[in-house]
């Protein structure tokens, strides 16, 4: 394990594949909890009004947003796609943006592959060729 500053406070924490030591982790939960419960029982809630009723800040709550954990039925306003600026309830990008970006990453994939295969291919090749000097 490695020895690491939280995020949030800067204390040294032993890792553990967090980015927050312990008390800031179980306060970022106790928040979220907070939050969940306000919006299961206001399920109309604004960012505005969350933030109000429980405390948690904005940023927070975005950031909960972000990750997906959350979502807020008028959250399109303060939530925006970080690839093309669109207002979006959840997440970090739009499904479009989404959509795009999984279309460039099996691009992305089908070229490696189509690489790989011409370089074993080029490997064998040669491999052939050297096996025909060493006889010749």
């Amino acid at each position: 394990m490695q020895v690491r500053n939280c995020d949030q406070c800067g204390k040294l924490f032993l890792n553990t594949g967090g980015t927050l030591c312990p008390a800031c982790a179980a306060e970022e939960d106790r928040q979220f909890e907070a939050v969940r419960e306000h919006l299961s029982g206001n399920p109309g809630s604004s960012l505005e009004d969350t933030h109000r009723a429980t405390g948690v800040a904005k940023e927070r709550i975005l950031k909960f947003l972000r990750q997906g954990r959350l979502m807020l039925a008028s959250a399109a306003g303060e939530l925006s796609c970080e690839r093309c600026g669109r207002p979006i309830a959840l997440g970090s990008v739009c499904p479009t943006c989404a959509d795009e970006l999984r279309r460039q990453l099996q691009e992305a994939q089908a070229a490696a592959r189509r690489a790989l295969k011409e370089l074993q291919a080029g490997r064998m090749h040669i491999a052939e060729w050297l096996q025909g000097r060493r006889k010749g």
